[in-house]
């Protein structure tokens, strides 16, 4: 998803965007930094804004947004340092997740959500030409959301984006595609790291791509290629991931061709070629 934002962020061409990245923990190591946090401000909460001081009782995490007591904010104890196993193994998978798709990002130990249902990732997109309110995207992971709403407990993330905003810093309009140059089919996990930087390489060279991110069979993923009218497929297991090559399938007339994971400046050709007919 962050990815995915980013990329959005590219197509319409907004200049130098900056991903900010931080962990939020979750319901076994947040109330133990809160009651820390809470403890170390008590004694000097008075130095801070009147907006710190109310937020000491009604939610101490939001004295960390503070942009008043900034000094005095760098000051304090962040959540981060203070993760439990679990959550710190899931921030480390996070950031190589985005260091394998070679996504730039600054780790923001004081960036927080407020609200009960966020638990580990929370990020921020800031751009430039805003201002001191510069950023332009927040979200993460939002596990408690559903449940919260009445329905069943199930993970989420998202993101909320700022429409004035993106129009301030917008310099074209570009029109979206929506039938996918090709589906990637995936088998397994290690195909499916691969095929999330395939996917991203694509992308970049401007082809429209399709990626399954829940782990469903070939024959679901097939199943989608077809609803979202794919011009193409190509599957990606363990074989092709050994032997470093995949077949590209055109569904139009059943047509394949082989091509070299390692080099796919002739694989991005025969799509953009697809794509143009």
């Amino acid at each position: 998803t962050i990815e995915m934002v980013l990329h959005y962020l590219r197509v319409l061409e907004i200049p130098r965007p900056q991903l900010h990245l931080n962990s939020v923990g979750c319901a076994k190591c947040r109330p133990p930094y809160t009651e820390l946090l809470a403890r170390t401000l008590e004694p000097v909460i008075q130095e801070f804004c009147s907006d710190c001081q109310r937020r000491l009782q009604t939610n101490v995490l939001r004295i960390l947004d503070c942009k008043v007591d900034q000094e005095r904010v760098s000051r304090l104890p962040v959540l981060v340092d203070h993760l439990c196993e679990d959550c710190a193994a899931h921030f480390q998978a996070v950031r190589e997740g985005l260091m394998d798709l070679d996504v730039e990002f600054r780790l923001a130990p004081l960036l927080v959500r407020g609200l009960d249902y966020y638990v580990r990732t929370a990020f921020e997109v800031t751009v430039e030409n805003l201002g001191a309110q510069n950023a332009l995207v927040g979200g993460g992971r939002y596990d408690g959301l559903v449940a919260q709403l009445g329905g069943p407990d199930i993970p989420g993330f998202g993101f909320a984006l700022g429409l004035d905003r993106l129009v301030m810093v917008l310099p074209t309009r570009r029109a979206s595609r929506h039938v996918p140059d090709i589906q990637l089919v995936v088998v397994g996990t290690e195909p499916a790291r691969r095929a999330r930087k395939l996917a991203t390489e694509l992308r970049h060279a401007g082809v429209a791509v399709a990626l399954d991110v829940e782990g469903r069979s070939v024959k679901a993923q097939m199943r989608r290629a077809n609803r979202a009218g794919a011009r193409h497929t190509l599957v990606l297991g363990e074989d092709e991931l050994r032997d470093d090559r995949a077949t590209l399938r055109r569904l139009e007339d059943g047509r394949e061709q082989t091509y070299g994971l390692d080099d796919l400046s002739e694989l991005i050709k025969e799509l953009k070629n697809a794509s143009n007919r």
